[in-house]
């Protein structure tokens, strides 16, 4: 039977083995930080990568396609085949406007920016920094880089079903993926239409693709084990606080009783 005193000693031990595994969490969690976005080597890449993005004419008609209460005019205009390196990604799906319910664009699942070809081959990108924006891929590279600037594309990615959805969902900087669908023209009546460009070689407002995706294949996911070392210490740190917390409140209860007696 556990006494007062009992269950006081026991969270005064709770509190002191609490702090080593919060500390120990947290340097963990910052150590990985930078290590799950990681790109990797040219050597790994699947030889798809290497490959550009194929382009064919389209059979398909306009349809409407309903998401969230909200139906879609999709108009297609090529099929579309594109394997690359995720160098940088916009999860609109997870955005703050998202959680709160006030996204736009509930179609537009995520975007990402991909290398491939030479480019992917020669590891120059490797060399570049990237970052995303809202529907936008920003890129620096040395001026004696390898990179080319039409082995780069940043992508709308509009899923067919909500499998495709999920596997969007688990895309992440450093992966390598393969995907099929049509570039299309999308809106929602007289909301506006966003087009899609149908050229690797323009740059700039408008040369985003809109991708109607039907297949998607992560083909290597990248950084896996610090993804999970880096999720595994992220939830130590919130069950350690919320430990502290509970032993806290309970020493102080305890001392409180105690005083007042």
């Amino acid at each position: 039977m556990f006494t007062r005193d009992r269950w006081h000693r026991l969270v005064l031990h709770l509190m002191r083995a609490v702090k080593p595994t919060l500390f120990g969490s947290l340097g963990l969690f910052a150590l990985t930080y930078g290590l799950i976005e990681r790109l990797p080597a040219p050597e790994t890449l699947h030889p798809l990568l290497l490959q550009a993005p194929v382009q064919t004419p389209t059979q398909l008609a306009p349809f409407v396609q309903d998401v969230r209460g909200q139906s879609y005019l999709v108009h297609p205009h090529f099929e579309y085949t594109l394997a690359g390196l995720v160098v940088t990604q916009n999860d609109l799906a997870k955005s703050w406007l998202e959680r709160v319910g006030f996204r736009h664009d509930p179609f537009n699942e995520k975007d990402i920016c991909v290398v491939w070809g030479g480019t992917a081959a020669s590891g120059a990108y490797r060399d570049a920094s990237f970052s995303s924006g809202s529907f936008t891929c920003y890129v620096q590279f040395p001026s004696d880089a390898a990179f080319s600037m039409e082995e780069l594309s940043n992508n709308h990615l509009l899923p067919a079903t909500p499998a495709i959805a999920a596997t969007l969902h688990d895309i992440r900087v450093g992966d390598q993926i393969h995907l099929h669908g049509q570039l299309v023209d999308y809106g929602v009546g007289l909301a506006g239409v966003r087009t899609s460009s149908t050229t690797r070689i323009d740059q700039g407002n408008g040369a985003c693709e809109v991708i109607y995706v039907d297949q998607l294949t992560i083909l290597h996911p990248a950084n896996a084990v610090w993804r999970l070392l880096h999720s595994s210490a992220g939830w130590g740190i919130v069950a350690s606080l919320l430990l502290w917390l509970y032993a806290t409140f309970f020493h102080n209860f305890v001392v409180g009783e105690r005083q007042a007696r």
